[in-house]
């Protein structure tokens, strides 16, 4: 397996252009086509505005969400030119961000984006994108943390496993970026002997399936049930200098409210290094 097809999701943010940069050396790295994509959500006008100029309020609104889209475009075309070798593209859709998002990423091989960054969500952010695309794609999203700077994973990768499905799906999904890697570990948090789980040998049978694709893997056990995973996997990344961690999505949709299990929750929202994830 190898990514031919990235998806980068562009706003006009403090963090775009780092984003799309990041994109492009990910693209030109693995030798993929890349596409940009801009999303926004109609605007909404808050009830207290007399309805004499909902109107002009929804107007005022749309125009500057389309001079967000502008901005947008001209910073991943101004990007894109300095950067030899990668094929482009460029699209962007109002209306329903979170679905266009999850239907384009379907036909990417992957989706790489920005974690959450509250002080900025705005008119043409919509929160919840990381876990939306991953839950609602069937891809695997590369989020970027919102704070600090951050080269192309080289170095050493942090894997979450706990021998599931989600952590399973991460895992091959992560394949092409693990075999870029100096050095990944099996990081294995609270482990219990399971016939359909991990084996009598916690960790042995992950390991011999990344040695057998030539990555270079060691496992690390960590016994305690009263471990909080996220955390536990967050303070081993910083204390091991792990420039990527990789990781099931646990979650579902219900209704409209996104449902995550907490160590999802927990890498989401204090994520220190690029994450990927899958579900």
């Amino acid at each position: 397996m190898s990514y031919k097809s990235v998806l980068v999701l562009v706003d006009s943010g403090p963090r775009a252009a780092k984003r799309v940069n990041f994109a492009l050396k990910f693209a030109h790295q693995h030798g993929a086509r890349l596409t940009g994509l801009y999303v926004a959500d109609h605007p909404s006008v808050i009830s207290s505005i007399s309805g004499n100029h909902v109107p002009e309020v929804y107007e005022i609104l749309q125009c500057s969400l389309e001079e967000d889209a502008v901005k947008a475009r001209a910073l991943f075309e101004h990007e894109a030119k300095q950067v030899d070798g990668v094929q482009t593209e460029w699209r962007q859709h109002m209306g329903s961000a979170i679905s266009t998002a999850c239907v384009n990423a379907r036909y990417h091989d992957l989706t790489i984006l920005g974690q959450d960054d509250h002080k900025y969500l705005g008119r043409n952010t919509p929160s919840g994108l990381p876990e939306a695309i991953a839950l609602g794609s069937g891809k695997p999203v590369l989020v970027l943390p919102y704070a600090g700077e951050f080269d192309l994973p080289r170095h050493h990768a942090l894997i979450g496993w706990d021998a599931g499905r989600e952590a399973t799906r991460a895992v091959a999904d992560a394949l092409p970026l693990l075999a870029c890697m100096q050095k990944v570990t099996v990081m294995i948090v609270n482990p219990q002997i399971s016939e359909h789980g991990h084996g009598e040998v916690v960790g042995a049978d992950i390991a011999l399936f990344l040695a057998r694709h030539a990555i270079n893997v060691d496992v690390k056990r960590e016994p305690g049930l009263n471990r909080d995973v996220g955390d536990t996997l967050l303070s081993s990344a910083a204390d091991m200098n792990v420039d990527l961690i990789v990781m099931g999505l646990y979650g579902h949709s219900r209704l409209l409210e996104m449902v995550l299990g907490g160590a999802s929750r927990t890498i989401l929202q204090t994520m220190t290094v690029p994450v990927l994830l899958s579900h």
